[in-house]
């Protein structure tokens, strides 16, 4: 095979390839505990993120996730955990993190195991992005608006680390001192 020479091969070697990252939630949001991941969307929206972050809420939809994913070079999966503290916390873990405490015995795993399988599978499917990052938010059914708001603007202020560390956002922006007023979330509540 020749090699490319003229303008094509100048374009194609001048132009960086473009990098796309996905931040994905689950959650139901009839069910107060759980529907921290739709918040967590919303409140990255107000961010204003890059052209080449995509957000998707998925709802209990695990296996859109494999095409949320497909060709992406960082994925970002957001997933409640029931709490088994107070205060709440946000726990980040990588791949391997993941599968071991999917696996484990804890209880509060138990409701990762949909979102599991589905993740095995895109190993398989050898189409995982280059970098899968997995927030695991604790929340109940408890906890006062005060409580939410906290988590869900940790679990913000984590995923736009993530984001900045892998060069897709600049980390410069609006605070997010705006999650305290937003109205959906009190209506939500």
């Amino acid at each position: 095979m020749r090699a490319k020479t003229g303008s094509f091969a100048r374009c194609q070697s001048d132009t960086p390839p473009s990098r796309t990252a996905c931040v994905a939630a689950f959650g139901d949001i009839l069910h107060h505990g759980s529907a921290l991941g739709l918040y967590i969307i919303e409140a990255m929206r107000q961010e204003a993120p890059t052209p080449s972050i995509e957000l998707a809420y998925l709802g209990d939809e695990y296996a859109s996730l494999a095409s949320m994913l497909f060709e992406k070079d960082l994925g970002v999966v957001v997933h409640w955990l029931p709490a088994r503290r107070t205060p709440l916390r946000v726990r980040t873990m990588d791949t391997r993190e993941f599968f071991t405490f999917a696996a484990s015995g804890e209880e509060s795993a138990c409701v990762l195991r949909p979102l599991s399988r589905v993740v095995q599978g895109i190993c398989l499917a050898d189409c995982m992005p280059a970098e899968l990052v997995f927030l695991l938010v604790e929340s109940g059914m408890e906890e006062s608006h005060a409580d939410v708001r906290r988590v869900v603007r940790s679990a913000v202020c984590r995923t736009m680390a993530v984001l900045c560390a892998s060069g897709f956002h600049s980390g410069q922006g609006a605070p997010l001192a705006r999650i305290y007023g937003m109205p959906w979330l009190k209506i939500a509540l």
